[in-house]
């Protein structure tokens, strides 16, 4: 990652601050997760950035262009990457899958552009053989292909310098007047089985304690409140200080005695 950080680019940071801590603090539980991928997969921290210039970690958020999910991905997209929809369920709204999928993506343009995150930022943002193209022709002119003097769009640059900010938000966030929110170096959600054992989300919220809203921002594939199979084999993610009371409740529902009295026949 670059180290130098422009006057612009402090500007940016203190502009977008407030939006940044509140966004931070909104989509907490999904930052312990993302925070231990990057590390498991020797991915700069900083890329803990993009979800949240993306989608402020919401993954209900839709873009005008139709783009979806906390990553942010249009269906054609989506698709390229492996991420599947059924008529009951998106991979690209669910966090799990979508994380593990733009991860394996960044690691891809990492490798496309030498190295170079502003690059793979710029190719993340407007699409990678356009950054790709603009690349080649600097080369092809003998010069060297920094994002901010090749010929990619100025949105793109504009993403670049705003990746560059939420970054330094990242890792100093005392320096422009803000606290971010305490995250627990634990696990923050588990994944509990449920196929066949719960047929609602309104269900589930009820058994294991969690609010609906809550639950619903966890399990956001979901596109209904139907949890029947074949969306059911997706599990549920829940709080993990709650994923044992819905377990136990799992454990006494009726659907869970019935097929204990056919597996003991």
């Amino acid at each position: 990652m670059q180290q130098r950080f422009p006057a612009e680019e402090k500007r940016i940071a203190r502009q977008f601050a407030r939006s940044y801590l509140k966004n931070l603090s909104e989509g907490s539980v999904y930052i312990h997760h993302l925070l231990s991928e990057l590390k498991e997969r020797n991915l700069p921290v900083e890329l803990a950035a993009i979800p949240l210039i993306e989608s402020g970690l919401n993954p209900h958020v839709i873009s005008p262009a139709g783009a979806r999910g906390i990553w942010q991905y249009r269906r054609v997209t989506g698709k390229s990457l492996g991420l599947k929809r059924t008529g009951s369920y998106d991979e690209i709204n669910d966090f799990l899958r979508s994380t593990d999928v733009s991860l394996k993506y960044f690691r891809h343009l990492s490798e496309v552009f030498d190295g170079d995150w502003d690059l793979a930022a710029a190719a993340y943002n407007q699409g990678e053989f356009g950054v790709l193209r603009a690349v080649k022709n600097a080369r092809a002119r003998g010069q060297k292909p920094q994002y901010d003097r090749i010929g990619i769009s100025g949105y793109a640059k504009a993403y670049v310098k705003r990746f560059h900010a939420y970054a330094e938000l990242l890792r100093h966030p005392e320096a422009y007047g803000i606290t971010p929110p305490h995250i627990k170096n634990r696990p923050a959600f588990r994944r509990v089985e449920i196929a066949g054992r719960v047929g609602s989300m309104r269900k589930a919220s009820e058994m294991s304690g969690v609010a609906l809203a809550e639950l619903k921002r966890l399990n956001a594939g979901y596109l209904s409140d139907d949890l029947r199979a074949p969306a059911g084999n997706h599990g549920l993610l829940v709080p993990v200080e709650r994923a044992a009371r819905l377990e136990q409740a799992l454990r006494g529902s009726p659907g869970h005695r019935s097929e204990e009295r056919r597996v003991g026949k």
